[in-house]
This record gives structure tokens, sequence and C-alpha cells, in this order.
């Protein structure tokens, strides 16, 4: 495809897209959630046994950590103590984890089966698990880890719920009863048994429970009750039905004026505390040791439903209140204004990956989802006639691509990073315990499409010698070296040929999870960030760190090198929107830009102020045009025009004010425009170049995911057939 010229104005190059979406990609369920005690942090614990931790920037959450998935963990609780994370499973394992190194650092079996919840002593200095067994195992933490303390012997059925109060342990359970225990009594018997609501001969599911700081104690069942019960006797106080199915979680404001419910049928269900109403009759209104008043009612106060599925965990900490379940997607309310006339609307963290699962050589492209790997070819499309969609000068193709390769990986670690060679002969995975390089044979087929002969994996599926994982990787332009960032923050270079480490460089540099990498087009530079937003550059040629860049307004998100120029030009964006160009060779910043501007979309935009940018490329025939993609849309920014500027029309201010024309503007713009910005294709997973310019986009659109969802729960709608 050619630039056109009309006088002194020049078309713009049209662009073939190959708009794709073939990638099966599925998130998974959210199964716990818990926030820091300062509210500055969030894990979340998915079904995969991944753990993410999301942190609260000046311009929103952003997921700063990922640990990933494996088929032999389990994660269904989760707990901070301080800052140290644990978390328990089916597994049996109470783990804490290493967020620095990104993995287990101690696991203990609880010796009683799987473990079905967890929760902290109000001192922070033991933990509660409720087991398979029945039996509620408490764990002391010390420095190390946690030391097995003592247990409380319930019944033969397994514990579902446990809650922590000031001197007493309450669990729910499958056989319909709630029993409490001294929290710091040697004895193993409960010292009080409630037993909630059954229907027929069914036993009733106590899911949830929540002490309250009155002693007082709130449960949520499989009937879908929220229960409030006097917690010195047992007696109910107040029952609910504001469910239409099981209540699974439960959460409490810091204040104590607020309980939060929600479950199987979606809804996030909002009770509040009232005082007493003034009556003649004598009461005791205060209690004199906690202050408190005693005799004060919840009330039914409003409800949410941002979910489509169910909902499996609630957290709340502040003014935020947080829910996830099996929709994958993880909800932000704001507690002040959740049901008042001033409502904020919730905020939705994207369950989309938040760096790409995919890279591309020409026409191939390479993805990879939990243990499998696959290659794609994209469409030969010189033959056809001129597509007539068009969008923003981007013409789209219209021909499948095809599947040419799908391999499982054996093991039971997920897939962390994957590359190809620039040629397609040659493509790696990693683990975080080892990397794996496959050597693809192909001929070239009619209209010289690629056709793959056999796959075989070098060195007979051994791992390159002194290898250990990556967590990034890329190959060289010439296809003979693997740059692969490893789980304990250092940057290995393996040969191809010799199948093992030839440098390994940046093992003290780095101080977190690295989690960005890039190569230049020549293999002479290496770039990579890490999740505290350090970013370093080492030279390839003398194996050895050449230094380290500037921090930035916030922390980075993407890092790519210019794929042309005279010098090296680190591309850096950051979460907050902005992109800076870095020489690596003169260690300075390129300078680009109008009145001190380096944001990615133009002032005023709707998204300017959370773009969410997760990845940049470049087209191969227009290397002064950078493409940034978040999973809404593409932006151009073509560095070879300055933004676009608003003048104010002198002229129109020295009129009246009635005189002024209402059907035109003030301000007149200039006609070069740098930016420009395409919102056609969503839910965007990657955006990359063939060699002939033209783009691929693939896109993974949510109704799509959903199809792959379990079914919801049935609600009867007004008019429905």
């Amino acid at each position: 495809v050619s630039t056109q010229s009309t006088g002194t104005t020049a078309r713009e190059r049209m662009v073939l897209v190959h708009r794709c979406r073939f990638l099966q990609w599925v998130p998974h369920a959210i199964e716990a959630m818990q926030l820091t005690p300062d509210g500055k942090q969030l894990a979340v614990a998915r079904a995969d046994a991944s753990v993410e931790i999301w942190c609260l920037e000046a311009t929103g959450w952003r997921l700063a950590k990922r640990v990933a998935g494996h088929s032999k963990r389990s994660v269904v609780a989760l707990a901070w103590v301080g800052d140290r994370l644990f978390s328990a499973g089916s597994d049996g394992l109470l783990t804490e984890w290493d967020l620095t190194l990104l993995r287990p650092k101690v696991c203990v079996d609880s010796c009683a089966g799987a473990v079905w919840c967890l929760t902290p002593s109000p001192f922070g200095d033991r933990l509660a698990l409720g087991c398979e067994d029945g039996t509620v195992r408490l764990f002391e933490l010390t420095e190390d880890g946690a030391e097995y303390c003592g247990l409380r012997d319930g019944s033969q059925t397994r514990v579902l719920s446990v809650a922590w109060g000031a001197e007493h342990i309450w669990s729910g359970g499958c056989d319909s009863t709630i029993k409490k225990w001294a929290a710091f009594s040697s004895t193993a018997r409960a010292s009080l048994r409630i037993c909630v609501e059954r229907e027929g001969t069914d036993p009733t599911l106590v899911w949830a429970l929540v002490c309250l700081r009155d002693g007082n104690l709130v449960s949520g069942d499989s009937l879908g009750n929220v229960q409030f019960w006097d917690g010195q006797h047992g007696t109910l106080l107040q029952s609910f039905q504001s469910h239409r199915a099981d209540v699974l979680c439960l959460a409490q404001s810091e204040q104590q004026d607020a309980v939060y419910a929600s479950g199987v049928d979606s809804k996030v269900v909002t009770f509040l505390k009232v005082p007493p109403s003034h009556s003649t009759r004598p009461h005791r209104e205060v209690d004199m040791d906690l202050g408190e008043v005693v005799n004060s009612k919840w009330v039914y106060s409003c409800h949410k439903r941002s979910h489509t599925h169910d909902v499996k965990a609630l957290s709340c900490v502040g003014d935020t209140l947080v829910s996830g379940g099996v929709d994958c997607k993880a909800v932000l309310y704001s507690c002040k204004t959740l049901g008042s006339s001033q409502d904020e609307p919730p905020v939705h963290l994207s369950p989309y990956p938040q760096a790409p699962c995919v890279s591309n050589a020409n026409k191939l492209v390479l993805c990879h989802m939990g243990t499998q790997l696959q290659l794609w070819r994209m469409a030969n499309v010189a033959d056809l006639n001129v597509p007539t969609d068009c969008v923003d000068g981007h013409k789209l193709s219209e021909p499948e691509p095809a599947c040419l390769l799908k391999l499982n990986i054996s093991g039971s670690r997920s897939i962390q990073c994957s590359a190809i060679s620039s040629d397609g002969s040659l493509i790696a995975c990693g683990t975080d315990d080892r990397i794996r390089l496959f050597q693809l044979t192909h001929h070239q087929g009619v209209d010289d499409q690629y056709l793959l002969d056999q796959v075989a994996e070098s060195a007979e599926g051994a791992a390159p010698a002194d290898s250990r994982g990556a967590v990034q990787m890329h190959f060289t332009a010439g296809g003979d070296l693997l740059v692969c960032a490893t789980p304990d923050r250092t940057v290995q270079v393996v040969s191809v040929s010799d199948h093992a480490v030839v440098h390994a460089f940046g093992k003290h540099r780095h101080e977190a999870p690295i989690q960005t990498l890039a190569v230049s087009s020549d293999g002479q530079w290496v770039a990579a960030g890490n999740s505290e937003n350090g970013i370093h550059v080492y030279n390839m040629d003398t194996a050895q760190h050449h230094h380290q860049l500037p921090v930035f307004d916030a922390a980075h998100v993407a890092l790519r090198f210019h794929p042309s120029g005279p010098s090296a030009v680190l591309v850096v964006v950051t979460w907050s929107g902005k992109f800076y160009l870095y020489n690596v060779e003169e260690a300075k910043l390129r300078d680009y830009s109008v009145e001190g501007s380096t944001d990615v979309l133009p002032k005023g935009h709707h998204l300017f102020s959370k773009p969410d940018i997760i990845g940049v490329t470049f087209n191969p025939l227009e290397p002064e045009k950078i493409v940034f993609y978040s999973h809404e849309f593409l932006c151009r920014v073509d560095l070879r025009k300055p933004r676009v500027e608003e003048i104010e029309n002198k002229s129109a201010q020295k009129q009246p004010r009635s005189k002024k024309s209402k059907k035109h503007t003030d301000t007149k713009k200039k006609s070069i425009q740098s930016v420009k910005f395409v919102d056609k294709f969503r839910p965007i997973l990657y955006v990359g170049f063939a060699d002939d310019g033209s783009m691929i986009v693939i896109e993974r659109p949510w109704l799509q995911v959903m199809e792959s969802l379990p079914s919801t729960l049935y609600r009867p709608r007004y008019g429905s057939a």
C-alpha cells in the first residue's frame, strides 16, 4: 500500500487490518479477595490458584504483581496480617506468600484435609482454619511462618466459615449449626451451639459468619437468610430472607454500622444499623462497658447487582467495598454513597490480561493460555479485492486465520511467557521453574504461505543449562539468542545453538519482580523494568549494566525499543497515560513535546485521566508513528507532527457577544494532527504489525467469554415467556 500525494496535502497510508477473534481466552473465577488493613492493596485469588496484587494509584487500581497459577495448588481463602499474605485451599496447606519473588515462602500442612476458610485473630497473632474433618485448627504466627498451636473439635462435617471475636471463635458448618469456642482456653469443646433453620431433612449450610464488636454474630446460609444472633445466649435477634439462593459471603464496615451480604443470586445487599426508636417504656439504652447502643436494630437498606454470576467474596476496609465471583470481575463500591441519592457508579477491575499473552513474527501469531501454546497464521490477502469496510483509514480483511499448532506443555505450572523468532523457526515458553525451546520445520506453500511440517523440542526436552525459568522473554532479531527475565529478578541470555545461558546480569539491581522486557532491533540493548518502577538498561555487547533510567511520574506498564534510527530509543509508557522517548546511548530523554505534553491521549478526551494502556507497537513501514493500545481503543501518535493546538480567534473576541454566531466556534485548530484515535476494536488482547505493514488486532468480546461461564441462577422477569 502506497502513500499518495495531492498538491501539498498527503493522504494517510491505508493500513490493512487482520481483525481476529480466534483466541478462546477465558478468565478464571474469583475465589477469594482481601483488602489490606490500610485499604491500599487488594489480593485476589482465582480458580487456577493464581494470586493477583492490585495497588491503589492516583488514577485508580493497577495490577502490580501476579503469582502464576498451578494445577496442584488451591487457593480458596486469603488473609492479610499486616503486610504478610496468607492463603489456604483444598490442598490442605496454609501458605505464606513471598511478594518479592512471587512464590510460596512457607507451606504448613493443616493435617486435617482441605481448608475451606481462613481468618486472623483481632490481634494479628494467630490464624484460624476451618477444615474438612470438622475441626478449627489454630496456628500461631512467627517470624518464619506459622506453627500449630491447638484445635477446636466441633463435628464430623466440614467447617465452611470461621469468625474471630474478641474472646471467642465462631464456626459454621454443613450440619445446620453454629458453634462457639473460647479463643484462649485449652478446652476443645464448644461452649454454645446454635441450630439454624432447616427445610425438610436437608441440612442448612452456614457459608459465612461475621462477628460484631458488641459480641453479636451475623450468619449467611444456604436458604438465602442473613440472620443476626445474640452472641451471649445464641438467640435469634433478626432474620432477613434477602436472597433467592445461598448467601456465600459477608463483610462489615469498620464503623460496625453496615453489613454487606452476597451470594448465588449476584446481589450485593446492604444492611444498616439504626438507633432505637424513642419509647416511653423504660429500657437500657447504653452498655456502660462498651459505650454502645445494645438494642439497636438492623434494616435492609439497598442492593446492587453489578455481577452476572455468583458472588463468592466480599471485603470492606474504610470507604471501599469490593466484591467478586464467578464472572471473574472485581467490583469496587464507595461505602459512603452506597444506596444514597449521590451513589457513585462502581469501579470494575478488568479481568483481561494486563500484559499481552500474544506475540507475532510477520503473519505468524503465537499465544499461550494455561499450559497450552497455539500458533496461528494470518490469511494471505494479496489477491483480494479492496475491502469495503474501513475504519479511520484501516481496511478490514475478511479471510479467516489458520491454526497451525496446538501444543500442550507437560507439567503443573502455567506458562507465564512465550516468544517466536522473526523467521518463525523457533518458539519458546517459560514457566517459573524452566524454559522450553521448540524448533519448527516448515516450507513455503502457494503464495508464500507458511506451512508447518514438524515440531521438535530442543535438547530432547531438557532446559537450557543454568536457566532458572522465565516471566518475560524475547528473541533477538537473528533468532540466535533468547533474552529472559527470571523469577529471581535477573536477566539471562540463552544461546539457542549451545542450549545454555551465556550471559546473566542484573541480579542485585532489581529489588522487585521484573514485569517488562524489551530488546533493541539490533540486539545490542536490553531494557528490564520491575514492579517498583525501576528500569535498567543492559549492553549485550559488553554483557554489563549500562545505566538506570530516571523514575517517571507513575509506574510504567510497557517498554518497547524504536525499530529504526541512528540511536536506540526506548519508549516508556506509564500508568498515568504518558509516554517518554529515552535515548539509551546518550542516557537522556529525547525531546518530543508541545508545551511539555507527553500524554498518549489529547487533553479533553473522556479517557484522558485513565487510559489503561497495556502495549505499544510500531508499523515497520511507518516507524515514526507509535501505536498504543488498551483493551478499549487504539491510539496512533505521529512523532513528526506537533500536537493539535486550539488558537483563539482574536477577531471573534472583539465582536459583541450578541453578534457572535452560535453556529461557528470562536476557536480554530491547526490542520496538522498527530493523534489518531480508534475505538472500533474491543476488547483488545494484542496489536502487532506484519512485515508488509498490515495490522493484526486480536479481540475477545465479553459476550463470547460469558458463553464459556457456568449458567446463572434463573430469575423470573415480568413479561418474559
